[in-house]
């Protein structure tokens, strides 16, 4: 559930020099050779009518603004739009209370390292990171995909079939631990309004566990001032082995504090519809989170309480501190 990680967090150095080519649009697909576009990155085309410029100018804001919160928490959402290597690596001490009072030492590693010597098209991605299996669950759920997943280090080839600022369609394949698997994955953003954005992403996938099975996520974010970020998370999956559709909705908001601090409220509900539509689990949480030295060292502390389904909804509690450090964050 939880991990000692660079990430959602991330970047180590370039490996060679980029050539860098201007976009006449935010749609339009990178050259083979270019430095990938950076998320929010989008520069104003020329020529455009004042009123077009002043919106453009507005989303771009709201757009950074998503991005830095986003980059300070370390969202896996996040994580998988950043073009750039990375190395997280984060360690949890955890405490639960339906686990008999056991407390428990979680170290993860989540890796990405742009290949530029295969024309910045592919990526080689390392992680024992559980939160990578559904970045949406509960905390219930986490400990027991963290039971699962335990000891199983995945490792991947990705290759960046098209790229812009806002759209990536990329194609993983790799092992899971001995369990091999197959991925694609389109995801892209779209602004509502100066305040509003729609963040999508469709997954295909199959595994030898699992087999064939697909998952959507579509993230709704709205800015509340400078300070306050609020996301409606959704994502289902359904699989030849799931229960229906397993499905999570999340509600959060993001508090900046300061540069240095934040704060992060969130409730959380997972299910499935399969053989009868039932809430698995939901929750309720906060997390602050601290930069203490520099740009790449984090402490965070989360307070749970979750009611499981499997528990007769008895009331659990959960209290995590991270340590995580970050290698090629900008």
């Amino acid at each position: 559930m939880v991990s000692f990680l660079c990430a959602s967090q991330l970047t180590c150095a370039e490996l060679m020099t980029p050539i860098y080519l201007t976009e006449t649009s935010s749609n339009t697909i990178i050259d083979t050779t270019t430095e990938p576009p950076v998320p929010c990155s989008g520069e104003e085309p020329l020529g455009l009518p004042w009123l077009e410029k002043t919106h453009q100018r507005l989303s771009q804001r709201l757009c950074d603004q998503v991005e830095k919160l986003d980059l300070f928490f370390g969202n896996v959402q996040y994580e998988d739009e950043y073009p750039k290597s990375f190395i997280r690596i984060r360690n949890a001490i955890s405490w639960n209370d339906a686990n008999g009072d056991v407390v428990k030492l979680d170290p993860h590693i989540k890796a990405r390292i742009r290949l530029p010597s295969l024309e910045n098209r592919f990526n080689l991605l390392i992680s024992d990171d559980s939160e990578d299996i559904n970045s949406l669950s509960t905390s219930q759920e986490n400990l027991r995909v963290e039971e699962d997943q335990k000891n199983r280090v995945s490792t991947a080839l990705r290759w960046i079939a098209q790229q812009s600022d806002r759209m990536e369609i990329n194609f993983d394949a790799g092992f899971r631990g001995i369990d091999p698997f197959f991925r694609s994955r389109y995801r892209n953003r779209w602004s509502l309004s100066d305040d509003q954005q729609i963040r999508f992403i469709q997954d295909v996938f199959w595994k030898n566990s699992e087999r064939f099975g697909e998952r959507s996520e579509i993230n709704y974010d709205q800015t509340l001032s400078q300070l306050f970020l609020f996301r409606v998370s959704t994502a289902a999956t359904f699989s030849e082995v799931s229960k229906g559709i397993d499905w999570t909705q999340q509600f959060s908001i993001l508090q900046k504090i300061d540069a240095l601090r934040a704060l992060t409220y969130t409730a959380a509900f997972t299910g499935h519809t399969r053989p009868y539509f039932l809430t698995d689990d939901y929750g309720i949480s906060v997390r602050f989170r601290k930069n203490i030295y520099h740009n790449w060292l984090f402490s965070e502390i989360e307070t749970q309480l979750n009611w499981p389904a499997e528990l007769f909804r008895d009331t659990t509690q959960t209290i995590i501190f991270r340590l995580e450090a970050q290698l090629g964050k900008p």
